[in-house]
């Protein structure tokens, strides 16, 4: 944090050019901690530096089964309150373009039953989906047809 107020930047380590493995992807740990932390100590500019770098990284990343997205839900979820949606807003897309392999991932439905920041990351899920036209079309066809 000390570097960010002489550089107004601070590096993750995310390099476009770089080819992370399915599943790691450090810097977009790095960077939801980081926006935790200077929550906690009000660097509102820092604090749109880590989202920024979380969502350049999140692009990037393909992370379907991978523990590094099970990991920084929790982190999300767990050091934001509820008011803040600055990153559990931009983790819920990857949630969605990636909920039929969730759908059978253990650990992550595991996430959802034990009610993860007071059942509020299960509502998050829950609203995303309902907002997703194409879930919405498919889960009717299923009632109509099913």
């Amino acid at each position: 944090m000390l570097r960010y107020f002489y550089t107004c930047k601070y590096s993750d380590g995310f390099d476009k050019r770089t080819e992370w493995k399915i599943d790691d992807n450090p810097c977009l740990t790095l960077n939801a901690r980081i926006y935790a932390l200077v929550d906690k100590y009000g660097v509102l500019m820092l604090k749109q530096v880590a989202i920024r770098k979380f969502e350049n990284t999140r692009a990037q990343f393909r992370m379907a089964q991978s523990p590094t997205l099970l990991h920084v839900i929790k982190s999300v979820y767990t050091t934001t309150p509820s008011h803040d949606r600055g990153l559990r807003d931009r983790v819920l897309p990857k949630l969605l373009e990636y909920r039929r392999v969730l759908a059978d991932c253990d650990a992550y439905i595991d996430l959802i039953k034990e009610g993860l920041a007071d059942g509020e990351f299960a509502a998050d899920v829950f609203k995303t989906m309902a907002r997703d036209e194409s879930w919405r079309i498919r889960l009717y066809l299923q009632r109509m047809l099913g």
